[in-house]
């Protein structure tokens, strides 16, 4: 049976082989066609937040930190969770990707605008300079969190 995915980049999770819903992937068709049409300049998103960081902020024991080449993205994969928490930074509309989002509400992070929501999943956009937006898969108050330390290591 095909796991479900809705973390990270629908490539992604196509490549390895997770199972996508029909709805989700329509949700997702147009932000992900506008992140995949540039890959980000070069960031290593496991390089933002370390396993340590990720499990002081979760509360929860990471089994393992993958970087998953499409995107690229960061798969957290937790003990005793089938939640998982990725990070990844796409060169994409920030207002595009925004518009997606259902129960879209507006937060900061370190003054940069943001916004939590779902797409397929509760999900949380950055904007970042040079047309750049950091997408963290998570609840909103953890993905903020994570956010804080991804936007400070980025140096944006």
């Amino acid at each position: 049976m095909a796991r479900l995915c809705c973390a990270g980049l629908l490539g992604s999770c196509l490549a390895f082989g997770f199972g996508v819903s029909e709805g989700m992937a329509r949700t997702r068709a147009t932000a992900v066609a506008a992140a995949q049409a540039a890959p980000s300049a070069s960031v290593n998103p496991c390089g933002l937040v370390t396993v340590k960081q990720m499990q002081s902020l979760t509360h929860r024991n990471v089994r393992k930190r993958t970087l998953a080449p499409l995107g690229p993205t960061c798969i957290y994969v937790f003990n005793g969770s089938p939640q998982e928490v990725t990070i990844s930074v796409e060169h994409a509309s920030f207002s595009q990707l925004t518009r997606q989002m259902r129960k879209r509400k507006r937060v900061t992070v370190l003054r940069r605008q943001a916004y939590c929501g779902e797409v397929g999943q509760a999900t949380l956009y950055v904007s970042l300079p040079s047309g750049r937006v950091l997408d963290v898969v998570a609840g909103c108050s953890v993905g903020q969190r994570i956010a804080a330390i991804a936007v400070a290591r980025l140096g944006a």
